[in-house]
């Protein structure tokens, strides 16, 4: 949100965020009294019951996010696919066999949320291909909830040995409740995030990451809406591709192997 808003200053333009509690009604508000001049919308579901509307408006519109039927609409996002693929390979080359992607809270999932259903698809479909034993264990981001998550998790699966952790709220509960089960990050089990880069470097021990470039894509929303206001030609689907950098906290073998 707040590259969106510099992004779009840098344009000349102000923006009136919509809390996701609004929905339609927020959607049908603020376009039938002309209060703004395109829209951007975040957090897309794959179903989501915004898009009816968003397509019949005569207003520019940006998703960031893909919903399961894109064709009109105009989508950026990461890969989340690719991004999940990626981490399940990176773990499979450092030697893993029984692999968890611990992921957004349920609630997430339960409403179709593009960018959490792609990035475990990606995950276990990888997964599967390599030989690893993948399952997607949704976590609260409460230190009590992360607990809970970490105890079931390794009462079920005992020899887990790699995780992917694409939650950055509950990512330092998380590796705390790991240690605390004696399972050291890095040496006993290999720990691959999905978040940005700062956050990824001030964990102890650093962490293997795939960036979420959060910053970028929403200065591009805003070059891509700034495009259709001025009517020239943009691509339905942008795609990013995603950068998987290699640090401590999974196996050296993998750290011999093409981040790619």
């Amino acid at each position: 949100a707040t590259a969106v808003v510099t992004a779009a200053r840098s344009h000349g333009h102000d923006v009136l965020l919509l809390t996701q509690d609004e929905g339609v009604t927020g959607l049908q508000r603020v376009t039938g009294g002309s209060l703004v001049d395109a829209i951007i919308v975040m957090d897309v579901a794959s179903r989501d019951v915004r898009l009816p509307l968003l397509r019949s408006l005569p207003l520019a519109s940006v998703l960031i996010g893909f919903p399961a039927e894109p064709d009109g609409l105009t989508c950026i996002d990461l890969d989340f696919e690719a991004a999940g693929k990626a981490a399940a390979e990176h773990l499979a080359a450092a030697g893993c066999r029984d692999v968890a992607l611990i992921g957004a809270p349920p609630e997430v999932y339960r409403r179709g949320t593009g960018f959490a259903q792609r990035t475990q698809a990606g995950f276990e479909r990888a997964g599967r291909a390599r030989g690893l034993h993948p399952a997607t264990w949704p976590c609260d981001s409460a230190p009590d909830a992360v607990r809970a998550t970490v105890a079931a998790l390794l009462g079920q699966r005992p020899r887990l040995d790699g995780v992917v952790v694409h939650n950055e709220s509950a990512l330092g509960p998380l590796l705390d409740a790991f240690r605390a089960a004696g399972r050291p990050i890095g040496d006993d089990l290999s720990v691959l995030a999905m978040c940005p880069d700062d956050l990824a470097e001030q964990a102890t021990p650093p962490l293997t990451s795939i960036a979420i470039p959060a910053d970028e894509v929403g200065r591009q929303a805003v070059g891509l809406l700034m495009a259709k206001l001025d009517g020239q030609p943009v691509p339905g689907a942008t795609m990013l591709t995603p950068t998987l950098t290699v640090r401590a906290s999974t196996s050296p073998a993998a750290s011999r192997l093409s981040p790619g």
